[in-house]
């Protein structure tokens, strides 16, 4: 089923595609690849990150 989404919420869930790439095969810290999608605020991506996939990087990189 297709969804409509704005060009901000695409490109959002875009970096965090990206970001779930990063956490499962590099070693960068979360802060390192918050930094690399542009994020200025560590929290604003946790935020982000967890309203996309319900779970922080964090708990993300754990289980994967």
């Amino acid at each position: 089923m297709w969804r409509l989404l704005s060009v901000s919420q695409y490109i959002k869930e875009k970096k965090i595609d990206y970001a779930k790439m990063l956490l499962r095969t590099t070693n960068l810290s979360v802060s390192e690849i918050a930094q690399r999608l542009g994020y200025i605020n560590l929290s604003h991506f946790t935020a982000s990150f967890k309203q996309i996939t319900n779970m922080t990087p964090v708990n993300y990189r754990k289980k994967y």
